[in-house]
């Protein structure tokens, strides 16, 4: 379309052509350069390090060079487990926002209602996915139920999930620190009534998080230790809820931290002071720390909760005493080797992969071509039409945006084909198709849907400003000369009717039908006029007249 393309697209827009470009040129080439080269770059330069300082500096530092990237990965491993939970938890109460007997018992403020119907769904939930929080508040954060807790009701919910959706009007999640120095994920949704859009309050579904720690230490290997900063902590609820979990609660050991939890039964001496000076970032050269005859390299992984506040840290201790038993051999034995094929590797592969990503991007940017762009006007075709306005009506129905759509069509093509033959005619829907382009506003989508038929979509217009729009593209069509070859010039004339979401209809096909409904109108009250689709407005799928 033309200024935007559906959410999630792979393409970019230039607006001036309606055409589709990969988004960075070269983008395949260097994410592959990338992935091959990068590892092999590495490799050469530590091959070319002398075998004997080499081992030295492997030994004393250089096995934490991978410690950042390792950090990396833990935090992105953290936050995408953080994230699919949260979808998850999403999806659980798109399904509730929809239950009727739910939004009728949030609406009356009847907490007998919410609970017969909810309990079931919460026993279930919790079975399910490990849900420990189910909460209805209505529209002032006043709890109305705590489903997990029925006789606790009646505060205000100031949370910062909840003030953030809120404030957002939208979903909000994120993990808060609870009394016991446990983690909870909570994701908070308003509730709107679905037919009026009113605000009825807020769900709220809540999960404790402990997997999240063992699934880092289980895909890096590694040992784990977390430490909870005690500004934010409770000390005798702290203290209780450690003995709660049979583990020893030891305020004093460390002056800013104490120790949650811990896999290994005690902390190596030069970890534990670490924790006393409160150094808890991983440095590029992070030396391996030797414990129980085994090296190990340390990570820190701060943990902030969803007001942005570091409330706690995840210590890991990576197993890497395989890596340096290794590279001590390797480094003895190959380094002259490695460096000489690690040369001849990168040039083969670097000429190898530019040229395998060249031939992906064309390939690429010819699929796009076939699969969204009419070849004689330059404009999308119905598929991408269809994508674009499903795309917008998902973004309307969550922002409260109008969209428009336009559905305009050439008066008498069929007696231009007729007259001057279709190559007149295939001149006159390429000029169409420019003149859409240079007097449509940016953000709006063209399209050509069939024939002599186009279609624009009109993103947060209403159907008054369409209306203007449409009698505004009418005009300049029925003032415009079309060159049809051979110094001949024509005019001609278009009809359009307008529909409007989500007035005239609520999905895309009863949105287009209602345009082409309107359109319809346009042509049976004599042609080269504008129509605004109505209730009354003769069905779009009945014979139309001739265009």
């Amino acid at each position: 379309m033309y200024g935007q393309l559906p959410e999630g697209g792979d393409v970019a827009l230039d607006t001036h052509k309606t055409e589709l470009t990969p988004l960075r040129r070269g983008r395949e080439t260097q994410r592959l350069r990338l992935y091959f080269l990068l590892p092999l770059v590495i490799a050469i330069l530590i091959t070319e390090i002398v075998p004997i300082t080499g081992i030295y500096l492997f030994t004393h530092r250089s096995v934490g060079v991978g410690g950042i990237h390792l950090q990396l990965s833990a935090l992105d491993l953290y936050r995408d487990t953080i994230d699919q939970h949260a979808h998850a938890l999403e999806t659980v109460i798109d399904i509730l926002v929809h239950d009727e007997d739910l939004q009728d018992g949030l609406a009356r403020k009847d907490r007998e209602t919410l609970l017969e119907h909810a309990a079931p769904m919460f026993d279930n939930m919790k079975r399910t996915y490990g849900i420990s929080h189910f909460y209805f508040s209505g529209p002032d954060r006043v709890n109305l139920l705590r489903v997990h807790d029925p006789e606790r009701y009646g505060d205000l919910i100031n949370r910062v999930t909840t003030r953030l959706a809120e404030r957002r009007g939208t979903t909000a999640y994120g993990v808060e620190l609870g009394p016991l120095g446990t983690f909870t994920l909570r994701v908070v949704t308003p509730w709107y009534d679905l037919h009026t859009r009113r605000l009825l309050g807020y769900v709220e579904l809540g999960m404790e998080t402990p997997e999240v720690v063992d699934r880092i230490r289980k895909s890096l290997g590694a040992e784990a230790f977390v430490l909870i900063r005690k500004e934010f902590l409770d000390r005798p609820g702290w203290e209780d809820g450690m003995r709660v979990f049979g583990r020893p609660a030891d305020w004093d050991r460390f002056p800013q931290y104490v120790v949650s939890s811990q896999s290994l039964p005690t902390i190596p001496q030069e970890l534990a002071g670490r924790f006393e000076r409160g150094e808890m970032q991983t440095a590029s050269d992070e030396p391996a720390i030797q414990f129980a005859q085994r090296f190990y390299r340390p990570l820190f992984v701060p943990i902030n909760d969803v007001g942005g506040r570091t409330v706690a840290t995840i210590a890991l201790l990576v197993d890497v005493s395989n890596e340096v038993n290794a590279a001590r051999l390797a480094l003895f034995l190959g380094g002259i080797a490695y460096m000489t094929g690690g040369v001849l590797l990168f040039i083969l592969f670097y000429r190898l992969v530019g040229w395998i990503g060249r031939r992906i991007e064309d390939n690429e940017r010819r699929l796009h071509d076939l699969a969204a762009i009419d070849r004689l006007t330059g404009l999308f075709n119905s598929r991408i039409y269809y994508a674009s306005l499903t795309s917008e009506i998902t973004r309307a129905q969550r922002l409260g945006h109008p969209i428009s759509v336009l559905m305009l069509d050439i008066d008498h093509f069929k007696k231009v084909n007729d007259t001057y033959g279709h190559v007149a005619g295939d001149r006159v829907l390429e000029r169409l198709g420019l003149l859409l382009r240079e007097y449509t506003r940016t953000g709006s989508s063209l399209c050509r849907y069939g024939g002599e038929e186009f279609a624009i979509i009109l993103p947060e217009l209403g159907v008054e400003t369409a209306m203007e729009t449409a009698n505004r593209l009418r005009a300049i069509v029925e003032q415009t000369d079309f060159d049809i070859g051979e110094d001949r010039r024509i005019k001609v004339t278009v009809s359009i009717g307008v529909a409007a979401f989500p007035e005239s209809a609520t999905t895309a096909e009863e949105l287009t039908k209602a345009a082409d409904s309107a359109l319809y109108m346009a042509k049976e009250e004599g042609r080269n006029r504008v129509s605004r689709y109505r209730k009354s407005s003769p069905r779009a799928s009945e014979p139309r007249i001739p265009s």
